[in-house]
């Protein structure tokens, strides 16, 4: 999978350090960056959620970090899958 940071308006992180950890971070952190920064009045910044079993660079950059056991971050995924592909009307599974 490769993420397109510097298109999201929201972005969920779960259980990954992506801006600390991995070949592309730092792709990563200045994709992320970029939409972080409102300028000129364009557009709003994007917004980060993180749910994480140990402490990251990438919550410590969130909006919302939220702590959870690793174990339950495969549950958590689905019931945001589903979540998502009832607000969107399409089917989206977490992979």
């Amino acid at each position: 999978a490769r993420p397109y940071f510097d298109r999201a308006d929201v972005i969920v992180s779960l259980d990954a350090d992506f801006l600390g950890e991995g070949p592309a971070k730092l792709a990563a952190a200045r994709a992320f960056a970029g939409r972080r920064t409102v300028r000129d009045g364009a557009g709003s910044m994007a917004r980060l959620y993180v749910f994480e079993s140990t402490p990251t660079i990438t919550g410590a950059s969130a909006d919302h970090r939220s702590a959870v056991r690793a174990s339950a971050i495969p549950s958590l995924a689905a019931a945001l899958a589903l979540q998502e592909s009832a607000r969107t009307g399409r089917v989206i599974t977490p992979g």
